[in-house]
């Protein structure tokens, strides 16, 4: 979550603000509304970085580093990428015999 609402980051203004033109300060009111861009990008930026911050701690809590394999070493296999006689998946084994490492 940014905290921005989706139609402030798209237009660069609130919908409940009132706008009034007035004719004599055209030029100045572009001026004004390009720096309040580029201030409401800066923002978004923050806030977007923020929360890819806070969404980031949340998915490395799940995940663990990879082991350090060397040739030699022997892992376990996943059954379920085998084919196998066993008449059941669920009376089959989850992991085959420990396997070598080769390359």
């Amino acid at each position: 979550m940014t905290g921005v609402f989706l139609f402030f980051a798209i237009k660069g203004y609130h919908l409940n603000i009132t706008v009034h033109p007035k004719h004599d300060i055209v030029s100045s009111r572009t001026c004004d509304f390009a720096i309040d861009l580029n201030e409401l990008q800066s923002t978004l930026k923050a806030e977007i970085s923020m929360a890819q911050q806070h969404y980031q701690k949340s998915a490395d809590v799940q995940y663990s580093p990879a082991s350090n394999f060397k040739v030699g070493d022997k892992v376990f296999v996943k059954a379920c990428f085998f084919q196998t006689t066993q008449p059941s998946k669920k009376l089959s084994k989850k992991y085959l015999r420990p396997y070598e490492i080769i390359v």
